[in-house]
């Protein structure tokens, strides 16, 4: 049997147990702050969803090296390096070079053939399945001239060089074209055919350099390890780039706090760095030179040092495209180069190509330094030299030539430190 009077509610019960009622009781105050709370979760969630987007869009922006090595058993290998031209690959012990000439044709200002004979053989299909061919060259600035000039002067997009320096196209309709990326440099690799099967061109864009890389797919055999000798490609200071700069009297500066150091020439035996304050996620170090026949002492900076505080802990390609790159412009139009510095540091390096228009428009000028990693990951580490102010043509660098040359000599110091 049920109680009937123990499950009747009295009015005055059900206003006390009512949440809607008390609800309504909450004063106006807390509505706004319960309103800011959810307006700012949504928008955090928002900021960390099109930070994520840009990280997935940004991993498809710039073209994938597909060119890996099979393996990586290279030990015992051969290392070819040539200094005059800036670069250096790793071979088989059992290779040899079959042939190094400057200026071997119209097209080409240097070219270096290797291969796992001594002396090719007369074309036949026999030689095309057992004689290896790998060569590398320096283009000259037009197909028809042998001037020895760079071929992309005006420091072009891969796909833009290419479509120019090709415009009166090829003998035979192209098998393949691809934009790829080869030690961290844009490329465009295409292959032609030829008697026996086809062959397989790279251009791989430097600065104002182009460097054409070939081999045959005749035999499969021999694929993987053009592949690996690929693979083991990069690129080093060329010795006519800075070889006339003396770094004797140069001095080291060095910083533990941010693991790293570099060597500097003492302008005005007082050049000093001086860290400023922590400022925006970053700290400015300058490098002050004394304003020769100042009575006041006044020094002007000569050199820059940037540290940016790596908060996400992105590769150097995702903080630059996040925090410089941010309007997709720079890489494309070519105006930040993959450059090795230092001890085989992976950098991006401002070149003097002209910014993009619409960059301009919205984003204006930049100071342009070559940016890098520290070891561990927590610093960006940027370097300029030559800034609006300098006094660098007091002490001979009186030339934008002079000053590049002595920039990329202090980065071939760059060390990084634990």
């Amino acid at each position: 049997m049920i109680d009937i009077e123990e499950n009747i509610t009295t009015p005055e019960q059900s206003q006390q147990q009512s949440p809607m009622t008390s609800i309504h009781k909450m004063p106006r105050w807390f509505w706004w702050l319960l309103i800011v709370i959810v307006v700012s979760a949504v928008y955090t969630a928002a900021f960390q969803s099109w930070i994520k987007m840009r990280r997935a869009n940004f991993k498809f922006d710039f073209p994938v090296n597909t060119m890996s090595p099979v393996n990586n058993d290279i030990e015992g290998w051969q290392t070819y390096r040539n200094e005059e031209y800036g670069f250096e690959f790793k071979y088989p012990e059992d290779w040899s070079v079959v042939r190094e000439d400057p200026f071997q044709t119209n097209e080409r200002s240097y070219s270096v053939t290797l291969s796992n004979v001594s002396r090719f053989s007369s074309l036949s299909d026999e030689t095309l399945q057992n004689e290896s061919f790998f060569d590398v060259s320096l283009l000259n600035s037009d197909p028809g001239l042998k001037d020895g000039k760079p071929a992309n002067p005006n420091m072009l997009s891969a796909q833009e060089w290419f479509n120019q320096y090709f415009s009166s196209g090829f003998p035979a309709p192209l098998i393949s074209k691809k934009e790829v990326m080869v030690v961290s440099y844009p490329a465009m690799r295409i292959s032609l055919p030829e008697v026996g099967g086809e062959r397989v061109h790279i251009y791989l864009l430097k600065g104002k350099d182009v460097y054409e890389i070939q081999y045959g797919l005749f035999a499969e055999s021999f694929v993987p390890t053009y592949d690996q000798i690929l693979s083991t490609f990069k690129f080093i200071n060329p010795s006519t780039s800075s070889g006339n700069i003396s770094m004797e009297g140069w001095k080291t500066y060095r910083n533990e706090d941010y693991g790293f150091e570099f060597k500097y020439p003492n302008l005005g035996d007082d050049t000093t760095f001086e860290e400023g304050k922590a400022y925006h996620n970053r700290v400015v170090i300058w490098g002050y030179v004394p304003l020769k026949g100042s009575k006041t002492q006044q020094k002007l900076t000569d050199f820059l040092v940037i540290i940016y505080k790596n908060e996400m802990g992105d590769t150097l390609d995702q903080w630059f495209a996040e925090n410089i790159d941010y309007l997709n412009m720079l890489r494309e139009n070519g105006n930040y180069q993959n450059v090795f510095i230092g001890d085989d540091i992976p950098a991006l390096k401002f070149t003097s190509g002209p910014l993009p228009a619409e960059w301009l428009n919205v984003a204006g000028p930049i100071s342009g330094e070559t940016i890098f990693l520290n070891s561990s990951g927590e610093y960006v580490i940027g370097f300029a030299i030559g800034g609006q102010d300098h006094n660098l043509n007091e002490y001979g660098y009186d030339t934008n030539e002079k000053i590049n040359a002595l920039e990329d000599q202090i980065l071939s110091t760059f060390k990084l430190i634990e």
